[in-house]
């Protein structure tokens, strides 16, 4: 029973660093974004709205609980932002980027994806990421 209960409490410690912190996601060795996570249907659908900058290395990564075709707006989106797209595998299987801001565009791709990454635009192609390339990620 002890070992049970170390196991949960570990187990909460981590999950509630994960949400509060982020995590760490990184595509080869000169990719690195800390971001934030939105897996909740207000996280997901609130995303980076209203956020006046966006640091930096920094992001905010998607977490849906299905793979599908995945469309997003820049509806109260304040800053440009380039979308990685990724399958269940974190395989990157479409980018789009510099989306612009206030836009009520759909933006999507023609493959299903698991989770979507948002970075400041231009980060893509500064570091090199493109369709296939593998993202990696792990607790802070």
């Amino acid at each position: 029973m002890l070992i049970r209960s170390r196991f949960l409490c570990f187990f909460f410690v981590a999950f509630s660093a994960l949400n509060a912190s982020g995590i760490r996601v990184s595509f080869g060795k000169h990719a690195k974004f800390e971001a934030e996570i939105a897996q909740t249907s207000s996280e997901l659908e609130r995303g980076l709205m209203q956020r006046k900058s966006l640091a930096p290395g920094k992001g905010m990564l998607f977490v849906f609980p299905d793979s599908q075709n995945r469309a997003f707006w820049m509806k109260n989106t304040l800053i440009a932002l380039d979308m990685i797209f990724l399958d269940d595998q974190k395989r990157v299987v479409g980018i789009i980027e510099n989306a612009v801001p206030w836009s009520l565009e759909r933006r999507q791709i023609e493959a299903p994806s698991r989770f979507v990454l948002e970075i400041n635009a231009g980060q893509v192609k500064k570091s090199g990421i493109r369709i296939g390339s593998i993202a990696r990620w792990k607790l802070p």
